[in-house]
C-alpha cells in the first residue's frame, strides 16, 4: 500500500486519536483512586 502525504497525515491523526481517546479514561480513573485514598487519609 502507498500512501501520499495526505493519506499518511490523515492515518496518523487517527492512530493520535485512538491513543487519547484510550488514555483519558485511564488518567480519569487513575485520578479519581488517587483521590479517594488522599481523602480517605486525611
Amino acid at each position: 500500500m502507498v500512501y501520499g502525504r495526505v493519506g499518511r497525515r490523515s492515518r496518523r491523526f487517527h492512530v493520535v486519536k485512538f491513543l487519547v481517546a484510550l488514555l483519558v479514561p485511564v488518567i480519569l480513573l487513575g485520578s479519581a483512586i488517587a483521590a479517594a485514598e488522599w481523602a480517605s487519609t486525611m
